[in-house]
């Protein structure tokens, strides 16, 4: 019997729907077999959201690089999804709203905003997703697990240190990361109390160069040419410490005492004026922490119990293991503290259960 035209559309439809639930949820094409948080089989791999604050400088790059390589070796994941926000609160609310959507297995994410979002977050988390806050931290409870080095004891750790090279007198200038960002918050907490709350110690300006080299040189430079007296930098980085460095060579000033972190050509730029007198300390946020979130993603999407916070130990660079890290023949925007051994990335885990 012939179907009347309104029985015809609407079976057109419903096959519409249907095909675009699967799309949105993905086909099974490697045969693959991995359990659910909730225990069932599921026959078709993960897909993984990772988002990012931006990707404008070279340590994000090399953190997207190690999460694609892993998961291109990773039988287990079916798709990672890159979702850049470039920095802006709204797009990455719409982006994670638009992960929950399309069914997304977990998500991984820098939080643009420690407020702002939460909700959406949490909004996932109920939804049966996996939620992994790496590094830039909400402030919720009800994340799956918080992958991240302390901030506080970088800002700690650095301010004691400067204020100590000058021996407690001189003039200070401050190269800050993103603003409203939790990392730049915590890292400079610390370090503010320090340096501000030396009598001998004088901050003579700061700024938010966003962790980038350019921005951090247009500042440094400006500096250079309003101050006759720099005695130090306090650098949340290790590409505006390079920026320093190479603005301080441009203008033929000495070498002065500068935080900096795990960034190659920081440290290229270190041992090149080492033996002149130029020091410095380097803590890093290594970028295996995307590698250590994602094992814990995988763990928790197979059932197994994980960690509410993942506390990843502080790695370091002194004068004195400078020639252990420094690498002649990487590029300058090689980072340092890259990858992490299976058995390594297991052992931090269990530690912090």
């Amino acid at each position: 019997m012939a179907m009347s035209k309104k029985r015809v559309w609407f079976t057109a439809s419903l096959l519409v729907v249907v095909l675009l639930f699967l799309a949105a949820c993905g086909k099974d094409t490697q045969g693959n077999e991995s359990s659910t948080a909730s225990g069932e089989t599921k026959s078709d791999g993960y897909v993984i959201v990772w988002s990012p604050l931006y990707q404008g400088n070279s340590h994000q790059a090399q953190s997207l690089a190690n999460i694609q390589e892993a998961v291109k070796n990773n039988p287990k994941i079916k798709e990672l999804i890159v979702a850049n926000p470039d920095g802006n609160v709204e797009t990455q609310i719409n982006l994670i709203r638009n992960a929950i959507d399309k069914k997304a297995d977990a998500i991984i994410i820098q939080a643009v905003s420690e407020t702002a979002l939460v909700p959406v977050l949490e909004e996932a988390v109920e939804a049966g997703v996996v939620v992994i806050n790496q590094d830039s931290l909400i402030k919720s409870d009800k994340m799956t697990s918080k992958v991240y080095v302390d901030d506080t004891e970088w800002s700690r750790i650095t301010g004691e240190w400067l204020v100590d090279k000058l021996g407690k007198k001189g003039k200070v200038v401050v190269l800050n990361g993103l603003a409203g960002n939790t990392t730049n918050r915590d890292r400079w907490e610390n370090a503010e109390k320090v340096l501000k709350g030396t009598e001998g110690i004088e901050v003579l300006a700061e700024t938010n160069a966003d962790w980038a080299q350019a921005k951090a040189q247009s500042a440094v430079a400006s500096w250079l040419a309003a101050y006759p007296q720099i005695d130090g930098v306090w650098s949340q980085g290790g590409e505006m410490t390079s920026g320093a460095i190479l603005e301080f060579e441009k203008a033929n000033r000495p070498m002065v005492p500068m935080v900096g972190e795990a960034y190659n050509g920081f440290l290229k730029l270190w041992a090149k004026h080492k033996d002149k007198g130029f020091s410095s300390i380097a803590p890093a946020l290594p970028n295996y922490n995307v590698l250590i979130s994602l094992e814990v993603a995988l763990r928790a999407l197979e059932g197994k119990e994980v960690p509410k916070n993942v506390l990843v130990p502080l790695p370091m660079v002194t004068d004195e293991t400078l020639s252990n890290y420094v690498q002649p023949d990487k590029a300058d925007d090689y980072w340092v503290f890259d990858k992490l051994a299976a058995e390594e990335i297991d052992k931090i885990i269990t530690d912090n259960k």
